[in-house]
């Protein structure tokens, strides 16, 4: 079964929304410029109340180590995603330095930019591929935009991957017939703003997963 990350929350009441819908992955925004941004000490009282079971997940960008130290000196969390340019020789220490899993973010806007994916099998746990902003000032995810999935269709991966960029309960249908993705990753698309998740449509987001 496809398992359900809900990213960027932000509240008490998207918490009480992931654990009742018992989703997979609940994800926390540590990017100053987002609006979904949340502070250490925030994230500390939101996970606090969080299944046990969800798996938490940190999102960063080109963040330095120390940042994510401070994050982690407050909340254990799960996983550790890295959204932004980091490299090879980065992830590698941060992996080793951190000792967490980590969850690569892939900006994808046509075929040329899978060419790099396989750098990054053997030293992230997971992949997400997210479309490529088409402005370069945008943040480097949560923007509501997708990508052609036909760029994915028939390519095997060798570790576990996720597909986000602008899912909803509209279309994450049709991408599930066209791949099979390990995990499906939701922030825009299930908001009443930005910022703050809708119920219903997270539920209604979740139903069209797991109908497949």
């Amino acid at each position: 079964m496809t398992e359900i990350k809900i990213c960027g929350l932000t509240c008490e009441d998207d918490i009480k929304t992931v654990n009742e819908l018992e989703v997979e992955y609940a994800g926390f925004v540590f990017v100053k410029k987002s609006k979904r941004y949340i502070t250490p000490e925030v994230s500390k009282h939101l996970v606090s109340g969080l299944n046990r079971k969800i798996k938490s997940v940190a999102l960063f960008v080109d963040a330095y180590l120390e940042d994510i130290e401070v994050v982690l000196n407050h909340v254990n969390f799960d996983y550790i995603q890295l959204h932004g340019h980091e490299s090879v020789e980065k992830i590698k220490d941060l992996s080793f330095r951190l000792g967490k899993p980590i969850i690569k973010s892939i900006g994808v806007s046509d075929s040329l930019d899978m060419t790099t994916t396989s750098r990054y099998y053997s030293v992230v746990d997971k992949l997400l591929f997210d479309a490529k902003p088409k402005i370069p000032a945008n943040l480097p995810g949560g923007n509501g935009e997708a990508f052609s999935w036909e760029i994915l269709k028939n390519i095997q991966f060798p570790i576990p991957w996720i597909l986000a960029g602008g899912l909803d309960s509209n279309n994450i249908s049709d991408a599930l017939k066209l791949l099979s993705p390990d995990c499906v990753d939701v922030s825009s698309g299930v908001e009443e703003n930005v910022g703050k998740k809708n119920f219903r449509k997270v539920s209604a987001f979740v139903d069209e997963v797991r109908s497949k």
